[in-house]
């Protein structure tokens, strides 16, 4: 194989990239997109990946602020239900913003008052809120482990409201 048919793998012309060209793509700032390897039907004859290779797969790396942005365009903190809560923490963990602890804090939500049920999973409520309060009640009550947990809640969650307002 001569160097100029390998370096035409990496030159457009087909009508496919063509149409990636002309294609109307946003990219959420702080996205940073990278192609792992190359169009594989654009590979001269006879050089093919071996079963080990990733066989051209895009992988599309996001920030954790980025993340935390696109979970904000989609969830509202102060207006969730407990579904939504879920979906909320699920975008959050895949997305390396938060840990898998978080998660489960986040989808636990805050603790009931002693004998008062849990809201229905498709009640809106403010979430947000319901945290905080929960943080001053452990507080009061030096029960460590809960102000912790309610800490990470408000924060993440905040953080998640705070970036819901600028963009609004």
């Amino acid at each position: 194989m001569n160097l100029g048919s390998l370096l035409s793998i990496f030159q457009p012309g087909t009508e496919a990239d063509k149409a990636v060209k002309d294609a109307d793509i946003r990219v959420p700032k702080g996205v940073r997109l990278s192609r792992l390897s190359p169009d594989l039907s654009r590979l001269p004859e006879g050089v093919r990946p071996s079963a080990n290779d990733d066989n051209g797969v895009d992988r599309v790396d996001m920030s954790a602020q980025a993340t935390f942005v696109l979970a904000a365009s989609q969830f509202d903190p102060r207006n969730i239900s407990a579904d939504e809560t879920q979906g909320l923490a699920a975008r959050l963990v895949d997305g390396s913003a938060i840990t898998e602890r978080d998660g489960r804090i986040l989808t636990a939500g805050p603790k009931p008052n002693d004998g008062e049920t849990p809201p229905p999973p498709s009640l809106k409520r403010d979430l947000l809120r319901e945290f905080q309060d929960q943080l001053a009640s452990d507080i009061g009550r030096n029960d460590f482990i809960s102000v912790n947990q309610a800490t990470r809640a408000v924060s993440i969650l905040g953080r998640v409201a705070s970036i819901r307002d600028a963009i609004e």
